[in-house]
């Protein structure tokens, strides 16, 4: 039997040794976890690891006692060994993703015995990124004060036998498995899983509706033109939080997350987006790892290494629950129902994976450290040669704005947590389903998308062809070969480069028609995705010099500020990575310069065009601006009015030499 410490390790420290019988907590024994030197605490013989017990103290100050173990380790490979949170059990596991444990040492082996142990202190100190759930949960009196939602697929629904890994957790029934968090009484759950879903999915839930001027709700008097960026369009800032997702309008405590299982393009970037979102409105995120296949037991291992990265960079909490199945299976535990989905001891390894950050035994110290920043865009992998492109946010178009099919029809999906349309749609099981037949269409729109998806009602097979220009241009087709009676199918309409203009730097006018070929399309919605936009509020937002007025303006535009004096001008500062003034175009309009951060960036642009027409006006952050990469910043716009061109009218009501419809602010952070 030998004690093992290589090189790298420090010498064993007398002052701190710990024997198997540790004293009473609070005793003098006690050490702080960054001052425990474990590997001093360990003998092998062979593959054998015995561990001594000791006492530490928690974030509180409080001792805590960790009974020893003997483990046996993996030949030839490098595992971890870990204190659970949970439990406060010692393992040996195969990677060091897992915030429900502190890692305290790595152990190097060869075929036949260990070869060295080290100390490793880079995650050892007992913090969690979840402190203020756990705070509120354990503060809480009454039902309800605590909210948590759960996102994902079927494994997250979940789907399986036995008892499943949410009620472990989450049902009073089965308090007596050991695995329920406390307080649960006063805690409300709404599980939005939805089975087969990807990514896609799960995005569309961190976004929000965009709704027609006929519903009457949140985006009102949106006009979209299938001709140039510079025809008329209209966005009116939103009316209510209607029209954003309920985990947006009305954030939780805690949002559980699990995609992978069933792929998707762009899977990871659709993450982290979603994830930063739900973080950037205050909710606390876990992630979890999911698990393998029983026909491929390296199913989602290597994407550990990725959703490590977007944990700390989003400020989320990663669960291992894959290393924690493997861990299991490896015990001779039966943990797979199916190919992928768990049985009752697959759903106990998830339980016990996810207690160690929900419910973990120690006081632990908040993590400070949490910086919304974005990292995947490696330039490596698939997804990341399309990162910098791709935009970060998503809104729903759920009727379209014309179309020959039959709108307000009742849906199969009516599981109401199942169903974007109903969840945050303004829709319900009667009136979701535009149902569109053989050789109809159905069109949707949007001003400044790079990418789009449909979500059908599942019931009903079909092939579509989704078009442009006014039906004169088919850029891809779409179908579903197998009914589904009761779910919501997000069908993927269009990646990156669907729209063939992401070579360029600027967004443009996206509308999309569906032309069914076969079959019956019951669509639920369109998903635009796009940069976050906010419209500033020309009335406040917008700063006058000179003789302004205001009035309303066409195409039910309800307000416009105008101008018909030389040198009279309009200001407005903006936080974002670019923005969009909107400016008049019609025959009595003038020429304009307009400067950014003090420097002219238009100079003499005339906005006179014969037709009724908006100009849109781009305001670039920099000279060479590339707005898929660009982040936000703070900067300063000024347009002022100086002449007019030989061919202008003469200034009349909304016909002005400078009227400014509205502003967008794009963030692409």
């Amino acid at each position: 039997m030998t004690t093992i410490w290589n090189s790298a390790s420090v010498a064993p420290e007398a002052t701190h040794k710990i024997p198997v019988d540790v004293s009473a907590v609070g005793g003098a024994s006690h050490v702080n976890i960054g001052d425990l030197q474990i590997n001093n605490r360990i003998t092998t013989a062979g593959l054998v690891v015995t561990v001594d017990g000791f006492s530490i103290l928690d974030a509180s100050g409080l001792g805590v006692d960790v009974a020893g173990a003997t483990i046996t380790a993996k030949a030839s490979t490098t595992q971890y060994l870990v204190l659970d949170l949970f439990d406060l059990s010692l393992k040996l596991l195969d990677r060091q993703y897992h915030d429900g444990c502190i890692i305290l040492s790595e152990v190097v082996t060869s075929a036949t015995s260990v070869t060295s142990i080290e100390n490793l202190f880079s995650r050892t100190a007992p913090k969690t990124k979840i402190h203020r759930f756990l705070k509120r949960l354990a503060n809480s009196k009454n039902t309800g004060d605590v909210r948590i939602a759960v996102l994902g697929d079927s494994l997250m629904e979940p789907a399986g036998s036995g008892i499943k890994w949410s009620d472990l957790l989450f049902n009073a029934t089965y308090s007596a498995d050991g695995y329920n968090v406390p307080n649960l009484a006063n805690i409300t759950i709404d599980n939005y899983a939805v089975g087969g879903s990807t990514t896609h999915h799960g995005s569309i839930l961190a976004g929000e509706g965009l709704y027609m001027a006929s519903t009457g709700s949140h985006w009102g008097d949106t006009i979209i033109a299938y001709g140039a960026s510079e025809t008329s369009r209209r966005f009116s800032p939103p009316v209510a939080d209607a029209g954003r997702s309920p985990l947006l309008a009305d954030p939780y405590d805690l949002v559980i997350i699990g995609f992978g299982a069933n792929g998707g393009a762009l899977d990871l970037v659709l993450y982290e987006n979603m994830v930063a979102e739900l973080r950037k409105v205050g909710s606390e995120v876990v992630i979890v790892t999911q698990n393998y296949r029983t026909d491929n037991t390296v199913f989602l291992k290597d994407r550990g290494d990725t959703l490590d990265i977007m944990a700390q960079a989003t400020g989320a909490a990663l669960v291992d629950t894959w290393m924690y199945v493997l861990e299991d299976d490896r015990a001779g535990l039966t943990v797979h129902d199916d190919a992928v989905h768990m049985a009752a001891e697959g759903h106990k390894s998830w339980a016990k994976a996810l207690s160690g950050v929900l419910n973990p035994a120690l006081d632990l110290a908040a993590d400070k450290t949490l910086d919304i920043s974005y990292v995947i865009g490696d330039g490596v992998s698939a997804d990341g040669r399309n990162w910098d492109m791709h935009p970060n946010y998503c809104m729903t178009q759920f009727t379209p704005y014309a179309t020959d099919g039959t709108v307000a029809q009742a849906t199969t999906v009516t599981a109401v947590n199942k169903n974007p349309a109903i969840i945050f749609g303004g829709k319900t099981s009667s009136n979701a389903v535009t149902s569109v037949a053989t050789g109809q269409y159905a069109a949707f729109g949007h001003m400044w998308a790079n990418e789009f998806d449909v979500i059908v009602d599942g019931s009903s097979v079909f092939t579509a062809d989704i078009k442009v220009q006014n039906k004169a241009s088919t850029i891809g087709s779409i179908s579903l070969g197998t009914a589904n009676s009761g779910e919501a199918v997000v069908i993927e309409g269009g990646a990156a480069t669907a729209f063939a203009d992401l070579s360029s730097n600027f967004r443009s006018n996206k509308s999309i028609q569906i032309v069914v070929t076969s079959g019956t399309m019951k669509i639920l919605g369109v998903v635009f995705r796009c940069d976050k936009i906010t419209e500033l509020d020309i009335d406040a937002d917008v700063k006058t010099k000179g003789t302004f007025a205001s009035e309303a303006w066409a195409y039910a535009h309800p307000n416009s500020v105008y101008s018909d004096i030389d040198g009279d001008s309009i200001s407005f500062d903006y936080v974002g990575s670019d923005a969009v003034i909107y400016l008049s175009s019609r025959s009595a309009a003038g020429i304009v310069d307009i400067y950014l951060d003090g420097k002219i960036i238009y100079n003499q642009l005339d906005l006179y065009s014969g037709g009724t027409f908006v100009k849109s006006v781009h305001i670039p952050a920099t000279p060479d601006f590339d707005y898929r990469k660009n982040r936000p910043a703070k900067h300063s716009v000024q347009v002022r009015l100086n002449g007019s061109n030989v061919s202008v009218g003469a200034p009349a009501g909304q016909n002005r030499r400078l009227g400014v419809l509205g502003v967008h602010v794009f963030d692409k952070g």
